[in-house]
């Protein structure tokens, strides 16, 4: 259809009866156009389906405080998406994706709580934090307390899962700075790795479908666990700073509609609560 916008030069030659040769390249240029306007479409269609997919965020309940964090390792609810608590929900923090700190190719959904790879550019409009690599930060930051959240993980064959300083740089990948600490995952190499300071320490694990992030900042740590039927800990780091610390993600930019995707823990907080009311 759209080789009628052709010039007439293109479409006829000599007698109008008589029709020349559309070139290759001509005939590549509109299937290429038509493809590229089919992708796009598709790809939206995608997120919004995905994101009615994700039910509506519960507020949390932020004034109830404690003052020990530690506790023994346990079996948590044997249930892909537990009900009954897990034993850090009551640490368990609202975390939602910053707009201003995506790559602005990585589309955000989900009320800030899914980010997928997308083949084309987001005008988020314009930010001097915008990440140029693939990565994205949380909007909340913590400095003091014990604070937990959980990510999914399984609909991604490359990504990295951290913490770090608001001023790690626009350039700089998670880990590899002394400004930030994360587990990562590379698909390709069926490989889980930890990573600070640029310094690989290879975990020799299976790649977690969920991890969940335990920051105790009293004690200066902060953990990853894989979250399946039971809490199985991955690494711990020793952080030694001050400085608040952010969530912070990397993925895979070339995994197409890869994606991360933050856990509603207000479920099982929930649940720990009324068990200890109970």
């Amino acid at each position: 259809a759209q080789t009628g916008n052709l010039p007439e030069r293109h479409r006829y030659k000599g007698s109008p009866s008589t029709m020349s040769k559309i070139t290759l390249h001509e005939k590549l240029s509109v299937v290429k156009s038509a493809v590229e306007g089919l992708k796009r479409k598709l790809e939206i269609l995608l997120l919004e389906k995905y994101a009615q997919q994700i039910p509506p965020v519960q507020p949390l309940d932020l004034d109830q405080e404690t003052s020990v964090c530690s506790l023994p390792l346990e079996t948590a609810a044997a249930s892909p998406e537990p009900v009954t608590a897990s034993q850090f929900s009551q640490w368990a923090d609202d975390v939602t994706f910053d707009l201003t700190r995506v790559y602005e190719r990585l589309a955000v959904t989900a009320q800030n709580r899914k980010v997928m790879v997308s083949s084309y550019a987001t005008d988020y409009g314009p930010s001097h934090n915008r990440f140029c690599i693939s990565q994205v930060m949380c909007s909340q930051s913590f400095s003091t307390g014990c604070h937990y959240w959980e990510v999914i993980t399984k609909d991604s064959n490359g990504w990295a899962v951290g913490v770090a300083h608001g001023m790690i740089g626009k350039r700089d990948k998670l880990g590899r700075t002394g400004h930030s600490w994360c587990i990562e995952w590379l698909g390709p190499k069926q490989q889980l790795s930890a990573w600070h300071r640029d310094q690989e320490i290879v975990l020799h694990k299976d790649k977690p479908l969920k991890v969940g992030v335990l920051l105790e900042l009293q004690k200066k740590t902060v953990s990853f666990y894989s979250i399946t039927d039971k809490e199985m800990l991955l690494h711990t780091f020793e952080i030694n700073t001050s400085v608040p610390l952010y969530p912070a993600f990397w993925l895979y930019n070339l995994e197409r509609n890869g994606s991360l995707t933050i856990s509603d823990t207000s479920r099982g907080k929930a649940c720990s609560e009324s068990e200890n009311f109970g």
